[in-house]
C-alpha cells in the first residue's frame, strides 16, 4: 500500500503539533509532581469523565487487567454467588489479561455454556 492509499487514523505526529504546547505543559507538569496515578491529575481526569459521562463517581485504575478485574468483582457481587448469574462467556482463544482476570475473581469461566 502507497502511503496515498493509506487512511491516516490515530495521526500522533498530527494530533502532537496541534496541541503540543498543552501535552508539554501537562505531562511536565505530572512528572513534576511524581505521581502518576492518584495524583492531583488523576482525580481531576476522573472528576471531569464522571461529569462528561453523566454519573457521580468514576474509578481510575492502572491498567486493563485492573479494569477486568474490577468489573468481573462487581459481576459477582450483584450475582449475589448465583452461579448461573455469574457465568462469564469468555471465547476459547483470548488473549492471556481477560482469561487471567477470571481466577482472580470469583466467577465462573468456560468458552461453552454451562448445561441447564
Amino acid at each position: 500500500m502507497t502511503k496515498q492509499d493509506s487512511v491516516p487514523m490515530n495521526d500522533l505526529k498530527r494530533l502532537y503539533q496541534r496541541y503540543q504546547v498543552e501535552i508539554e505543559r501537562e505531562v511536565t507538569s505530572t512528572l513534576r509532581s511524581g505521581w502518576w496515578l492518584n495524583g492531583a491529575m488523576g482525580k481531576k481526569f476522573a472528576a471531569n469523565f464522571a461529569e462528561f459521562i453523566g454519573v457521580s463517581d468514576c474509578v481510575l485504575v492502572a491498567n486493563g487487567t485492573d479494569a477486568l478485574e474490577l468489573a468481573l468483582a462487581a459481576v459477582h457481587a450483584m450475582a449475589l454467588g448465583d452461579a448461573k448469574s455469574s457465568w462469564l462467556p469468555m471465547p476459547a482463544a483470548t488473549q492471556v489479561a481477560p482469561a487471567g482476570t477470571t481466577t482472580l475473581s470469583p466467577t465462573m469461566s468456560t468458552s461453552r455454556q454451562p448445561a441447564s
